[in-house]
This record gives C-alpha cells, structure tokens and sequence, in this order.
C-alpha cells in the first residue's frame, strides 16, 4: 500500500497558472496531481476545495470563469478528501513532535 500524499491548494494554483514565468511550476505540480490520481494516493481537505475556488476565480493574475473553476474541482473530487476531526488535529501533531 502506498503512502498518502496531502496536496495543498498551491499545488492546484500553480497547476493552472497561465504565466510564461511559471511553465516549470505549473508541469510539476500537474505532474504531481496526475501521478496522484493515478496511483490513488493524494488526498485534499474541503479548506483546500474552497481555497482553491476563490483563489483560482479573485485573486490570481488571469483568473478562472466560475465555470472553468468549476471543472478544475470536479477534476480533483476523485481524489480522497479528509474530514477533520479532533483526533486528525491531534494525529498531525503527533507525526509532526516525531520529526
């Protein structure tokens, strides 16, 4: 079994990112988002859905059409989304005291 991979919202920003300046960025993270579908190992949080959604239509240099933003998410919806709880919280910061 593989490990899962939390992808977070700048993962997905970078991947739609139209700038010349940032063609590197945006093929490695849609790499990233691939490889995840695929191999069923990404996983993403609401908060990550919703960032994403005002992010990619407010406040990026050519944003998104709602419509366009739209698809992005249903694209990403295959990928596990976790439900925070108190004992995620505190599963977190228990991995994080073992680094």
């Amino acid at each position: 079994m593989s490990d899962k991979i939390f992808l977070d919202t700048n993962i997905f920003i970078y991947s739609i990112d139209s700038s010349p300046r940032e063609k590197r960025k945006r093929d490695i993270a849609r790499g990233i988002i691939k490889e995840n579908i695929r191999n069923e190992t990404g996983v993403i949080s609401i908060q990550v859905l919703q960032e994403f959604y005002q992010v990619s239509t407010h406040k990026i240099k050519v944003p998104l059409s709602i419509e366009e933003a739209l698809e992005f998410l249903h694209y990403v919806a295959i990928l596990e989304t976790v439900k925070p709880d108190f004992a995620l919280i505190v599963a977190a910061i228990l991995l994080q005291k073992k680094t």
